[in-house]
């Protein structure tokens, strides 16, 4: 049964829509959109941010020649140690601890000495990432999304490869760049009235930074329409060399789902609701398998996960 009523879970749609396109729309103009009032949409805030439905939108950096993000999975006996240990480590972007295929899944801002590396287990897999893949999440419920990634599964498929590159960055950074991106990376609503408390700048300085943020960074808006807590998640990585496939079936996922490349793994962070569907969605996974367009498939269970604020 939704948490919400129909029309509450419309509204709340819609303010995930007008997030995409306007990360730092205001309310009054949320409320434009809408046709109601301030206090209505304060109050759906409220709501989608207590059952974990909506998330304010953040940042995430773009892959350059100069600006990269490295991922280790690790097999370890150790993990959970190590995961509550390097939350004190800056090097840290991203960590999540779980069991299943790998215990460990880390993502930093540089690169980890091997020696070091070796100390939190076996690396089994470890290279530098691509730009993330954020698909647009489909306005259907999951029974109804199930039936069309089944009758997606029936194709025929060309092969296909997500080709990752780095460029040269097209802006650098200045220093005040870095410290807003730190502040803004998981609340892009901030006020600038806010955020000039921690940052000396003037209004002006603080929109051309922005500018020049938004230029080399990702926007992501996570949103779960049933609430984060109601679904089962998966960690996958799959080899594949129908790799476009893979991102068009993951793309028709009612809820949040991240996908990014790792040499020549594919990573996806998956979630299903109810999670009597599982049997089904993985019934199509093996099936692409079985008919060759998915050469291997490695499963994992999160159990938590860590970031900096």
């Amino acid at each position: 049964m939704s948490i919400l009523t129909k029309e509450e879970a419309k509204q709340i749609r819609a303010m995930y829509e007008l997030r995409t396109e306007d990360p730092r729309i205001k309310v009054y103009e949320i409320a434009q959109h809408l046709g109601v009032v301030r206090n209505t949409v304060y109050k759906r805030q409220k709501k989608a941010t207590e059952n974990g439905i909506l998330f304010n939108p953040e940042l995430r950096l773009k892959m350059y020649e100069d600006v990269k993000e490295y991922v280790y999975v690790i097999s370890s006996d150790s993990a959970f140690h190590t995961f509550h240990q390097l939350q004190k480590d800056s090097r840290i972007s991203y960590e999540t601890f779980a069991t299943g295929y790998f215990d460990l899944l880390l993502i930093t801002s540089e690169p980890l000495p091997l020696n070091e590396l070796d100390t939190f287990g076996k690396a089994v897999l470890v290279g530098s990432r691509s730009n993330y893949i954020y698909p647009k999440v489909p306005a259907t419920d999951y029974v109804n999304a199930i039936e069309l990634i089944e009758e997606f599964a029936k194709k025929d498929f060309e092969p296909s490869e997500w080709s990752v590159e780095y460029p040269p960055r097209e802006m650098e950074w200045k220093e005040i760049d870095w410290k807003l991106f730190l502040l803004l990376r998981h609340n892009m609503t901030k006020k600038y009235t806010e955020l000039a408390k921690s940052v000396e700048m003037s209004y002006d300085g603080f929109r051309w930074s922005l500018k020049r943020i938004l230029t080399n960074t990702q926007i992501i808006v996570p949103y779960y329409p049933e609430g984060y807590s109601q679904y089962t998640r998966f960690l996958f990585m799959f080899q594949s060399n129908y790799e476009q496939m893979l991102l068009d079936m993951f793309s028709l996922v009612p809820c949040f789902t991240m996908m990014y490349k790792v040499k020549d793994w594919l990573l996806v962070h998956f979630r299903i609701l109810p999670s009597d569907l599982s049997d089904r969605f993985f019934s199509i996974l093996y099936d692409l398998q079985d008919r060759g367009y998915i050469d291997r498939i490695k499963t994992t269970f999160p159990i938590t996960y860590w970031h900096p604020d």
